[in-house]
């Protein structure tokens, strides 16, 4: 019932309707230009295991499954804030993401930089990735690793050249367009509400005053369905009928008095 509500309103406001859809147009329109897209480009590397734990003439791509819990030590001391800030205050702007791998079981870091102009992306990717060595340098200090032992970084593929994202402002046009869909439908809704509340008190006003006019008027005369109106013709001709009728006794009277006049003058025998 809501629904049948809603949809008879918006088609008695229809240019409510009209007006809602073309701002909220042109509210998409103007996000869609002044939001500049965003460019990403992607890079991946990969662990390498120490001389230490590859066998004599070893292939050390071979022995990279033992290094999956280094990746995910790098990766946390990647994205810590004491070395995210000091990269990302080099590229206002700029933003980067390093993480495992999902399509791999290997110990593959996956690194990504999103900015607004594609030279930007892929500076802030070169700076990330040269980070990586510097970085697993740090760790491997800290626990006093042997040189033997030490693992390296490999690079695999990247950098990507950088790609057109437009999820931000497909994001933003979907907002707004919801948005201004909502508002349209309450605005129409409203304006449905009061129109009508006018109109259903113009009415009851019309009612109010034409109550007493009709109570005050005399009521007219019942008329049998079986027997029609008089003519007023019919009563005309009746009218003279009765009144000979009802003047013939008063003439009658004179006529026998002259009656009885012959029989008192008669000689008496």
């Amino acid at each position: 019932m809501i629904l049948s509500d809603l949809l008879n309103a918006l088609l008695r406001r229809w240019y409510v309707v009209l007006v809602g859809v073309a701002g909220t147009a042109l509210l998409c329109f103007l996000v869609a230009a002044r939001m500049a897209p965003t460019y990403e480009s992607t890079a991946t590397a990969t662990l390498v295991p120490g001389e230490s734990t590859i066998a004599q003439r070893g292939n050390p791509l071979m022995y990279l499954d033992g290094l999956i819990l280094a990746r995910d030590v790098l990766v946390r001391s990647l994205g810590s804030d004491d070395v995210r800030e000091p990269i990302l205050a080099e590229f206002p702007g700029a933003d980067f993401a390093a993480d495992a791998d999902p399509t791999t079981s290997g110990p593959m870091i996956l690194v990504q930089s999103t900015a607004p102009t594609p030279e930007l992306a892929g500076a802030v990717l070169t700076r990330v990735l040269d980070e990586l060595p510097v970085r697993l340098e740090v760790l491997q200090d800290e626990v006093e690793s042997p040189d033997a032992d030490r693992i390296s970084v490999l690079r695999l593929a990247g950098p990507a050249a950088p790609e057109t994202v437009n999820t931000a402002i497909i994001r933003a046009i979907a907002a707004v367009a919801g948005a201004g869909v909502v508002a349209t439908l309450l605005v129409t809704g409203l304006v449905d509400g009061v129109i009508g509340g006018r109109r259903q008190r113009r009415s009851s006003r019309g009612r109010d005053r034409a109550g007493p006019k009709a109570k005050a008027e005399a009521p007219h005369a019942p008329v049998h369905p079986l027997e029609p109106p008089e003519r007023p013709e019919t009563a005309a001709r009746e009218a003279p009928e009765s009144q000979r009728e009802n003047s013939s006794p008063h003439r009658s009277g004179p006529e026998n008095r002259n009656d009885l006049q012959p029989a008192r003058n008669a000689p008496e025998v």
